[in-house]
């Protein structure tokens, strides 16, 4: 499971990086575009899909158990909300009902992750119903006493219920007790891999939680999943052109590849920021040296050949031990994001991402 882990770690790297390119193009064509526009609910639809073709490193990153790197406080009902109205787009034989508790409290969650759980559920309640069915789902907030006799394990504590039933085929004892096992699937090949499960109990487990599954065959499945509730704030999952917010200055803009530097130089300056972009640490160096008084921020890729982003931050703050700067990956280790951050880097943004999460971004850090 470890190697899996580190395979995927390369290839969320490259993969990732050609995902901005598309996300990155797409939301600019968003800002652009007014949503009366008949062409504004596919470019939507095209920026979600990229949210969810990422999620394919992240079902091997959660089956190794690593990744959680980007955990925010968020509204459960939210994320479900987005993946739903996606989901109903394409699987219009499936009749999805819902029932949120209103006030459902927060949940601590890599929202990449928690939305591929919430995407392989779904998908594979779809495939269980090939002819149409029901999809019930259901949100409560739950205390310790109510979920010990479902999940006798849990320590102590406030949390978040989540039930997803379905109205198909079931599965028997044998299978049932197989289906978080990695590569194991009852699927054709072209229809499933045998990771999606296995990667739904890697996530949940890496954010503290518990999942189990019922399932009578005829009738149907039921998902139940316990997270921990959070007493933060939960940050929106939406945000839209209007509350994109603009800034001024130059920002130093560092990636080794050509395309993911001119797309965020593009999604940069209509933010109303001036871009220097070079593509290595080395040449970060330099122009830092010499222009680091007019230089407001520093987005630094973290993986990059020859002088990666760990030295080149040394580096950087060497020259100026109060330089902001924001990390930029398609994927790194939870220790080595974790180490720049406790340095003093000021946040984490993730690859392929879109201009509004940019743009709160660096409001967040007030350029």
């Amino acid at each position: 499971m470890k190697s899996l882990g580190t395979l995927a770690g390369g290839l969320a790297h490259d993969f990732n990086n050609l995902m901005m390119g598309i996300q990155g193009n797409v939301s600019l064509m968003l800002y652009e575009t007014n949503p009366s526009d008949p062409h504004y609910q596919q470019l939507e639809a095209i920026s979600q899909y990229v949210n969810n073709a990422t999620g394919i490193t992240s079902q091997l990153l959660g089956i190794a158990r690593e990744g959680k790197y980007d955990a925010k406080p968020l509204n459960m009902n939210e994320l479900l909300q987005k993946q739903i109205d996606l989901f109903s787009r394409t699987n219009k034989q499936v009749i999805v009902h819902t029932q949120f508790e209103q006030h459902i409290r927060s949940v601590e969650v890599d929202q990449s992750q928690m939305m591929q759980v919430l995407w392989n559920l779904f998908i594979n309640a779809s495939h269980a119903m090939s002819d149409g069915g029901d999809l019930f789902i259901t949100t409560r907030n739950t205390g310790y006493k109510e979920c010990l006799q479902e999940f006798p394990d849990a320590p102590e504590g406030d949390y978040i219920q989540l039930r997803i039933r379905d109205t198909g085929c079931g599965m028997d004892e044998d299978t049932l007790s197989q289906v978080f096992d990695p590569f194991f699937t009852t699927k054709e090949k072209e229809r499933g891999t045998g990771l999606g499960l296995t990667s739904v109990y890697g996530v949940i487990q890496n954010h503290d939680g518990f999942i189990r599954m019922e399932s009578v065959v005829g009738k149907g499945t039921e998902v139940t999943i316990l997270l921990p509730a959070s007493d933060k704030q939960a940050v929106s999952t939406n945000a839209d052109k209007a509350g994109m917010v603009r800034g001024t200055g130059t920002v130093l803009l560092v990636d080794d590849e050509k395309f993911v530097r001119d797309i965020t130089r593009d999604m940069l300056t209509m933010l109303g920021f001036e871009v220097i972009s070079v593509g290595s640490g080395k040449e970060a160096i330099s122009v830092y040296r010499e222009q680091h008084a007019e230089i407001r921020l520093v987005i630094l890729d973290l993986i990059m050949p020859g002088m990666g982003g760990q030295e080149t931050y040394r580096n950087l703050k060497a020259i100026n031990e109060q330089v902001v700067v924001l990390i930029s990956s398609g994927y790194s280790a939870d220790s080595e994001a974790e180490n720049l951050l406790k340095q003093g880097c000021r946040g984490f943004i993730q690859k392929p991402f879109t201009m509004e999460f940019l743009s709160r971004e660096l409001s967040r850090l007030q350029l």
